[in-house]
């Protein structure tokens, strides 16, 4: 998974030398910081002890206290056992992450080939789909996925309209 992050956004860098300056800072430092992140990971047995813990710290962005956190997971541990749900929720959590990836790598081909404009629509639409979202929230989801994609078409100055194909 790690080299699979590393391989496209190496491939993300390259791409962003064909935008003018202003256009790729953005691309460029997120590919980096990537790219960074992804080399600290796989490098992490090598590194020095006091790098390797803050490495493999699972921080997060936002403050939380860790007691918290730990009887928040004791509480759902607790009443997924109580009600006999603990054996399910592993395999079917695993499955959605999974089948997440997959939309997420489809929409990414998809949209190279189409153009992300259109490809759009269709992840919404499969998204919710593949998840059981009622049909009233999956409308919501396509106006607004539609408009956003739209609004991105008309803020950037490259065209998402057209793909590969």
């Amino acid at each position: 998974m790690l080299v699979g992050i590393l391989v496209v956004s190496s491939y993300m860098l390259v791409e962003s030398f064909a935008f003018s300056y202003q256009v790729a800072i953005f691309p460029r430092f997120t590919a980096i910081a990537t790219i960074c992140g992804a080399l600290l990971l796989l490098a992490r047995g090598y590194l020095p002890e006091s790098v390797r813990n803050a490495v493999d710290d699972s921080g997060s962005m936002f403050d939380y206290e860790e007691d918290e956190l730990v009887e928040s997971e004791e509480a759902v541990t607790s009443r997924a056992e109580r009600d006999g749900e603990h054996e399910d929720a592993s395999p079917h959590a695993e499955r959605q992450q999974a089948i997440l990836v997959g939309l997420l790598a489809g929409y990414g081909v998809v949209g190279y080939a189409i153009g992300l404009v259109l490809a759009t629509p269709l992840f919404v639409i499969a998204y919710s789909a593949l998840f059981g979202i009622r049909k009233r929230i999956a409308a919501v989801l396509l106006g607004v996925a539609i408009a956003i994609a739209l609004s991105f078409d008309y803020i950037l100055p490259v065209d998402l309209m057209q793909g590969g194909l």
